[in-house]
């Protein structure tokens, strides 16, 4: 994903994704990663925790889609019509 490569509609769905994310409980067990507060932060704690097989081992291809997740997430968040 590259900057500005996103349509309005696209980084607002995006944003909304973070922001949800932020409001969900995190999963990750705090004896575990001592800071995680939110579902967000486990997103950013598995990255830190991964980052030298995420950027050593997967194809750059690989990488957008595990970046874009929020995206999808953003249709777990949402509220029922």
């Amino acid at each position: 994903m590259f900057r500005g490569s996103l349509s309005k509609p696209e980084r607002k769905a995006y944003t909304d994704a973070v922001l949800c994310l932020q409001k969900l409980p995190a999963k990750t067990p705090r004896s575990l990663v001592p800071g995680v507060r939110s579902r967000y932060d486990d997103f950013l704690a598995t990255h830190i925790n991964q980052t030298l097989n995420i950027h050593y081992t997967v194809s750059r291809r690989a990488l957008v889609g595990i970046i874009s997740r929020p995206i999808v997430t953003y249709e777990i968040c949402r509220a029922p019509s």
